[in-house]
């Protein structure tokens, strides 16, 4: 029988779209897949008091589990958390098992991470497995359990919109989910992340630093289900070097499709919500000097009017670009951030980027300047140096 992922409704194996909700069916599973994420998620809850050395091969069937004695995640305790040394890790795995054992071997060091983060959390934190994820969080089982189910619809219809968008690359070990019970909990997470200073709030974020993950607060499935969609379009992205405007402005485009195919929100609206009002306000704000931060993505970092402003220019460019969608998806996987896109358009879209600007904005020099792209990311440089290497892109 297969299950809907969304309504729980029952079919017969060959039924491929499910009677109630009209969500794709998965896969009927065979006797001879992977176990279910239920069968694991009760075995993690049964060992969550403990984690050892010696970690069950979980998905990994036909392999044996691998021993972790043989180095350790090097944490050190920075912020109020245990954060590992991804480096070390990284080398140690490298060195002490084969290729074909480092997907489990990566797997494994999540799941020791994650217990690490439930000990400093404490209180009803819980770790959950599924096929493409680990997940720790306080909410219940069945709360989280319906969070994980809907990370894997969204890992399934992504794959369906944009393709593989990786090139090729290996990619080892699952995606990380973590859902804070208090925003506290949450923001000292995330300042690790970030340089001192202020900064714009979040209801999530995807992290690229170190094991690229998701953090947010969770307040119930139906809010993480305007979070989740986002910042794992993030998480299956950030294999290319994508300028902000183009990460953002294409995550908010797929993050309404994806709702639209997961039953999570109203149909897509053809073009982004764009008041007469909202569109006062980019015409007042933008000019031919500051549209270069927009281009560069410093202007996104900020509490102030330019942030909100660049996330709406960026999904309004999106949609202005992304009418044959093959074409923009190969201007995706060759946009580069050091001239925010510009060649990358003009060989796959044959458009300049400042035109494609123009149209929205008005007359002007809109287009993207590579000097001061450089310029604008040394300067923040400088500013952000006593915690050089802490940001990351500001998802």
């Amino acid at each position: 029988m297969k299950t809907c992922s969304i309504c729980g409704r029952e079919h017969i194996d060959t039924a491929d779209l499910c009677n109630e909700c009209g969500k794709e069916l998965d896969a009927a599973l065979d006797s001879k897949s992977s176990k279910p994420s239920e069968e694991l998620n009760s075995k993690l809850r049964e060992s969550n008091a403990h984690i050892p050395n010696m970690l069950s091969a979980g998905f990994f069937e036909d392999e044996e589990p691998l021993d972790f004695s043989v180095f350790d995640m090097g944490f050190s305790f920075e912020e109020g958390f245990s954060r590992p040394d991804w480096k070390l890790i990284r080398q140690s795995i490298r060195n002490n098992f084969q290729e074909g054992q480092w997907p489990q071997a990566w797997r494994e060091a999540g799941i020791k991470w994650l217990a690490q983060l439930r000990e400093d959390l404490g209180g009803s934190y819980r770790q959950y497995e599924s096929r493409n994820f680990l997940l720790l969080c306080a909410a219940s089982a069945t709360k989280s359990e319906a969070l994980l189910r809907l990370a894997e619809d969204t890992i399934d219809s992504l794959f369906a919109i944009v393709g593989p968008i990786n090139q090729g690359k290996p990619v080892y070990g699952k995606h990380v989910i973590l859902g804070f019970e208090e925003d506290d909990d949450y923001y000292s997470y995330i300042s690790f992340y970030h340089f001192d200073g202020d900064h714009s709030l979040s209801a999530g974020c995807f992290i690229s630093r170190g094991y690229s993950h998701i953090a947010f607060t969770f307040r119930g499935t139906q809010f993480a289900a305007s979070v989740i969609p986002h910042e794992l379009t993030h998480n299956y992205l950030c294999y290319l070097r994508l300028p902000t405007w183009l990460n953002e402005g294409l995550s908010c485009r797929v993050e309404a499709e994806l709702n639209r195919r997961l039953g999570t929100s109203g149909v897509m609206p053809r073009n982004p919500v764009l008041t007469a009002e909202l569109a006062d306000e980019h015409h007042a704000h933008w000019n031919e000097k500051n549209i270069q931060e927009f281009w560069a993505g410093t202007s996104f970092y900020g509490p102030d009017e330019g942030n909100k402003l660049s996330y709406s220019l960026g999904e309004i460019l999106v949609e202005l670009l992304c009418e044959n969608w093959g074409d923009f998806l190969d201007f995706v996987k060759n946009a580069d951030d050091r001239d925010a896109g510009q060649d990358a358009a003009l060989k796959c879209l044959d458009r300049s980027l400042g035109e494609v600007a123009g149209t929205f904005l008005g007359p002007g020099d809109w287009r993207p300047k590579r000097k001061t792209i450089s310029e604008l990311w040394e300067k923040r440089r400088k500013e952000r140096a006593p915690q050089a290497g802490s940001q990351q892109r500001p998802h």
